[in-house]
């Protein structure tokens, strides 16, 4: 009788689905046939599938695990997970190999395998929050041009056809400060107001992104 692995319900599709579905904005994927060789026909895994991929092969035997990291290194799927630097991101082929190489998986061994492939999630985390960051980054900087342009565009409307230039007289053109003194900080309070919910939307993704995945 086969024995399964220890705590692998925990970090199947009720776990990390989930998470892939928070972070990616897609709906979880339905489970594909799997083929002899180990792997489902024509599937293209992202770096969560391919952690389920590989708790369903261990729970089978290593030689079917084994077969399956070979069968996706033939397909030349691309698992590279970069960071906004494009250095030092960690290999998943190159971590799964680490991890059949420093200690065989088998049937009875399903605790520790379980571990080692709970901890490769968790780096896929951290490094998968570089580009998440980046893209939050590049939609931020999206936002603020438009509200740096509708600050312009209010202040043009109200001078007319320029904007007011600073004078001993007039003072700054949107505050109406005192020259001899700094302008207080209106446009960056304004930029800091409309960026404060998009910030703890993202923190609040990311939050749920690695307390679902580290589970």
């Amino acid at each position: 009788m086969k024995q399964e692995p220890v705590g692998s319900p925990g970090l199947g599709h009720s776990q990390a689905q989930p998470a892939a579905a928070a972070s990616y904005g897609a709906a979880p994927a339905p489970p594909a046939e799997v083929e002899p060789g180990g792997v489902a026909a024509g599937e293209n895994p992202t770096a969560i599938r391919f952690l389920q991929r590989l708790v369903e092969l261990n729970s089978e035997d290593t030689a079917s695990l084994e077969k399956g990291v070979r069968v996706l290194k033939n397909l030349k799927v691309s698992l590279q997970l970069s960071n906004c630097n494009n250095t030092q991101a960690p290999h998943w082929l190159e971590s799964i190999d680490r991890l059949l190489n420093t200690r065989p998986l088998r049937r009875g061994a399903a605790p520790v395998s379980y571990a080692r492939m709970k901890m490769i999630m968790i780096n896929h985390v951290e490094v998968k929050r570089h580009t998440m960051f980046q893209q939050a980054t590049d939609s931020v900087k999206l936002h603020l041009e438009e509200l740096t342009k509708r600050i312009e565009t209010e202040a043009l409307s109200v001078s007319g056809t320029r904007l007011p230039v600073c004078s001993r007289r007039r003072g700054h053109p949107l505050s109406g400060h005192d020259w001899r003194f700094p302008p207080p900080p209106r446009e960056e309070l304004l930029l800091l107001q409309e960026m404060k919910p998009l910030v703890e939307c993202v923190d609040e993704a990311f939050r749920e992104h690695v307390w679902a995945s580290s589970r």
